[in-house]
């Protein structure tokens, strides 16, 4: 808009200038009129862009403040004063995200030369029983001085010890819980002796680990026909301990019924209200032996279970239709073969192509889970709140099992089977916003199952939780994972979220000084250069404030005025 405002101003002056100096009088005049014409459309172009000629105002003053007190620093300033804060230049390590987030929005300079110790941690928070605990440290700034690390399980017992150092500047500790149940690991820090001989001050932090139960599905498979990709599958449910029925049409009248891993045989309607299944893997060839009410009850069993469709080239219409009521809408395609290789996958062998059915989806929603064999869909779904659905375009993975891939071949299905039953047990996942949460500070939870009415009570994990009274709570809008609220925990320890499963740790105050200074120094630099904006260097950053624009109207006003008194005579 500025652009072709600019350009008018320009075509303004030209056409000005045309006419003075096609006008029939002396030099003197024709320069005076020349000059008064430009100041005009100048007042004019002025107008969208005020220059800035006026001494900067009071109130843009620089504060500086260290990290260590910015804190209370910021807390003793007025609002007035706050609204007057031009530039906040910090020495130190930076500030936290809450104040961060809450200050006005002044520009930021954080320190650059800083050399506090300062780490990065990563680990699962929550296992399942006999998955892989591993905490990854990173020196992130600091010396270069050795430390040495242990991880002590909760009785005790060291398991894993690393040392991080000028050379190893990243370590693992692992280890594999054996026990459900929410644990408190020990890291071990031991910094070596220094050059000075200053003897070393050694200390232990708290690692928090949530281990539960790995719960296997109850799965139906029902086929409309035998084959070499369902007698794969079939055998990959009964090696994987979840218990399976395996329905296969053999004949118009003749149904064959497996039952794995201590499955109960169903033997009334599969697809009815009270039937026992978690997954139910239905091949698209059963659409016209389906009855009415059978489809009518497959959309009850998307929102309540999960549906997964194994589709063939020759899908009928009828399901096409199916699909496009269910706004996941399908197209016909050539049937192809597609070479993939799940992720992590190093080995040089070639894993057999996959053949894609004749079938590949319309179009997707950006939320959609898909796997994808180059530029074609091998797997879509759509899993959320009230809704599993997804659709298997492969039909030949069996080949995997008989090239030797079976490792490959389980990772593929068992991915699919992770997505299809992400909201297994009708319960949303949860997510922490805070990577380090504190005592008597705020922190955010957000999830697609929190009501928009009502905060979910979250409570400290004692014997008797019913008795410790909720985290007060406030609403803090809506983000990509879901409806949020903020909570302000009053001390240390395990919190719980409502009756579900999911609980959390609320760390000390002094807990994790380097994590807290990595934090808070990423933090701030995010901050000074995402929301407030990076300093732009082209710009002259003691220029003062703007005109006001009434100023220039007032000035632009008089001027024509001026001017159409000084030639009214010859507009007469």
């Amino acid at each position: 808009m500025l652009f072709w405002f600019n350009l008018l101003c320009i075509a303004g002056l030209l056409a000005s200038l045309l006419f003075i100096l096609r006008h029939k009088t002396s030099l003197a005049r024709r320069i005076g009129h020349g000059l008064l014409q430009t100041l005009i459309w100048g007042l004019v172009w002025a107008l969208a862009h005020p220059p800035a000629l006026l001494p900067t105002a009071a109130g843009g003053e620089t504060i500086r403040l260290n990290s260590e007190d910015g804190a209370a620093a910021l807390s003793d300033l007025t609002p007035a004063e706050l609204h007057r804060l031009g530039t906040l230049e910090l020495d130190g390590d930076g500030l936290r995200r809450d104040l961060l987030r809450d200050m006005p929005p002044v520009r930021l300079h954080p320190d650059q030369h800083s050399q506090t110790e300062a780490w990065s941690l990563q680990w699962p928070h929550n296992l399942t029983l006999g998955g892989p605990l591993e905490l990854t440290i990173t020196r992130t700034q600091g010396g270069a001085a050795p430390i040495r690390f242990t991880l002590e399980d909760p009785f005790g017992n060291s398991v894993d010890n690393a040392t991080l150092s000028a050379e190893t500047s990243q370590i693992t500790l692992r280890d594999r819980p054996k026990l459900v149940g929410q644990w408190e690991y020990r890291i071990h820090i031991d910094p070596e002796t220094t050059a000075s001989g200053t003897p070393p001050s050694a200390r232990s932090e708290i690692l928090p680990v949530s281990v539960h139960t790995t719960r296997r599905p109850t799965v139906l498979l029902w086929l409309a026909r035998p084959g070499f990709e369902s007698a794969a599958l079939s055998r990959w449910l009964r090696q994987s301990g979840s218990p399976t029925q395996v329905v296969t049409r053999l004949a118009p009248d003749m149904l064959r019924r497996q039952t794995f891993n201590d499955q109960e045989p169903v033997e009334g309607n599969l697809l009815g209200a009270d039937s026992p299944f978690d997954l139910l893997i239905l091949d698209s060839r059963l659409w016209p032996q389906l009855s009415a009410q059978d489809r009518q009850r497959l959309g009850a069993i998307a929102e309540e279970k999960s549906l997964l469709w194994l589709l063939h080239a020759d899908t009928g219409k009828a399901f096409f239709d199916y699909a496009a009521t269910v706004n996941m809408q399908l197209d016909e395609s050539a049937a192809l073969e597609a070479a993939y290789r799940p992720p992590g996958y190093s080995s040089e062998s070639e894993i057999p192509s996959l053949q894609v059915a004749g079938v590949q989806p319309a179009a997707t929603a950006a939320t959609d889970s898909r796997v994808t064999a180059g530029e074609h869909v091998i797997y879509w779904a759509r899993t959320r709140p009230r809704q599993s659905l997804g659709f298997v375009f492969f039909l030949n993975s069996y080949r995997w099992q008989t090239a030797g891939f079976d490792s490959e071949f389980s990772r593929l299905w068992a991915d699919i089977f992770s997505v299809q039953l992400r909201w297994q047990g009708g319960e949303a996942p949860i997510a922490l916003q805070q990577s380090l949460p504190r005592e008597n500070e705020r922190l955010t939870l957000c999830s697609t199952g929190f009501s928009t009415e009502s905060a979910p009570a979250v409570r400290a994990s004692i014997n008797d939780a019913s008795t410790s009274s909720a985290l007060p709570a406030a609403a803090a809008g809506i983000s990509a994972a879901g409806n949020c609220y903020n909570y302000w925990p009053t001390g240390s320890g395990w919190y719980q979220v409502g009756d579900g499963d999911f609980s959390f740790y609320v760390f000390p105050r002094q807990s994790w000084a380097e994590w807290q200074t990595h934090l808070r120094r990423k933090d701030t630099a995010q901050m000074a250069a995402a929301r407030l904006g990076p300093v732009d260097s082209s710009q002259d950053t003691a220029r003062g404030d703007a005109l006001p624009r009434y100023w220039i109207a007032l000035l632009l006003l008089l001027l024509m005025a001026g001017t159409w008194l000084r030639e009214r005579g010859t507009l007469r």
